[in-house]
């Protein structure tokens, strides 16, 4: 549970680094939150962890439309 928290933090920072970041393209730091944010849903069921698993799946919605664009 602690790494999969550990995880979703990293996601969020990640994403702060995007959003932040003087650099011209963002994408690395997007596709690095994926990465987090899909291995913290490995771990958090929705039926037990309901709250973490979905602000983990926001998230990664999020995520998701930010790289398709």
């Amino acid at each position: 549970m602690d790494w999969a928290k550990a995880q979703d933090n990293l996601a969020i920072a990640e994403l702060a680094i995007a959003d932040t970041d003087g650099t011209a393209d963002p994408r690395p730091h997007l596709e690095a939150a994926m990465v987090h944010v899909e291995a913290a849903l490995e771990v958090f069921d929705p039926g037990h962890m309901a709250f973490n698993y979905d602000k983990a799946a926001r998230l990664r919605d999020h995520l998701r439309t930010r790289l398709s664009t």
